[in-house]
This record gives C-alpha cells, structure tokens and sequence, in this order.
C-alpha cells in the first residue's frame, strides 16, 4: 500500500516538474527558429530585411542576434539611418544593462525551477514516507530529533517552502 501511494504521488509531481523546467524556453525556442528561417531567405544586399529581422530579434530578446543583423546592415549601407538607429540601440549602455536584466530573470527562472523539483521532491518523500529518503545521512540528523513523523512534518513544510520560493522566483524570471 505504502508502494501504491508513493508511485501515486510520485508520477504527477516529476511529470509536474519535468514540465516546469521547459516553461520559460518554448517561446525563445520558436523566435529562434522564426529567426533562422527567415535569415535563409533573406537575399545577400537586403538592408531592409536585415533592419526588420534585427527589430524581431530585439522584440524576442535575442539580443546577439539583433546585434549580428545590425551589423550586417550597417556594413551594407553605412548611411542608413535605420541600420545606424537598430546599431546604436542594440549596443548602447541601456542594451548592456538589459541585456543584464535578461540574465538575471533567466538566473532566478532557473533557480525557481529547481526549488520546485527540490521541494516537490522533498514533500512526496514526506508524504510517501520513503525510507531512503529518511535513512539519508543528511536527513538523520532531523528524524533523530524530531522523530520520524516530525521529520515527515518538517520535510513536508520545507517542501512547501521552497515550491513557494521557487514559484516566486520562477513569476520573478518570467516578467
């Protein structure tokens, strides 16, 4: 029975959490792709088509991207005003800075993730009462205090914890 229930548990919380981890890649995955397609047609002296890819890449936060169509239209026509105009915002200091942001979202959706498959992780061991789990040497030290149902509690409430820390930074990476 104790098998049934922790099988029971187990199945929806890493298919919950296998499916967490791709959240935040899909949409940069298909903007990638919409990128690489359009890039094959675009013809060797298209200027305009370079300026336009460039705006998607920067509209999609492929900032590299946009940066590489940038260039490549400003060596096309160094007197383009538009060519000079995607440049000069795709690597001015405001471009570096948010550039950094990005980082730091990517970062914390990162974390998020991997506080949920830990604390999703650490509340079924709880709840299915795993022995390897309990007998762990990092987790004996809590169940010779507490117990073994304190330390089912405990792991339980730090489960919580950081499904909650890591939904709060995977909200914080996504905006």
């Amino acid at each position: 029975m104790r098998a049934a229930w922790s099988i029971a548990v187990s199945i929806p919380v890493i298919t919950a959490g296998l499916l967490c981890m791709g959240c935040g890649s899909a949409a940069r995955d298909g903007a990638l792709r919409r990128y690489e397609e359009r890039v094959k047609q675009l013809e060797s002296d298209d200027v305009h088509g370079r300026i336009e890819l460039g705006h998607f890449c920067r509209r999609n936060q492929l900032l590299d991207f946009a940066e590489h169509m940038a260039r490549e239209a400003n060596a096309l026509a160094p007197t383009n005003r538009d060519a000079n105009a995607l440049l000069q915002v795709v690597t001015g200091p405001q471009a570096e800075a948010k550039q950094r942001r990005e980082q730091i979202r990517f970062e914390a959706h990162s974390h998020g993730i991997a506080a949920v498959v830990a604390g999703l992780v650490a509340m079924t061991a709880a709840l299915g009462n795993w022995h390897w789990f309990m007998g762990h040497p990092d987790a004996r030290p809590v169940v010779k205090s507490l117990g073994r149902s304190g330390a089912r509690v405990w792991y339980c409430a730090l489960g919580l914890g950081l499904i909650v820390l890591g939904l709060f930074l995977i909200h914080r990476g996504v905006r």
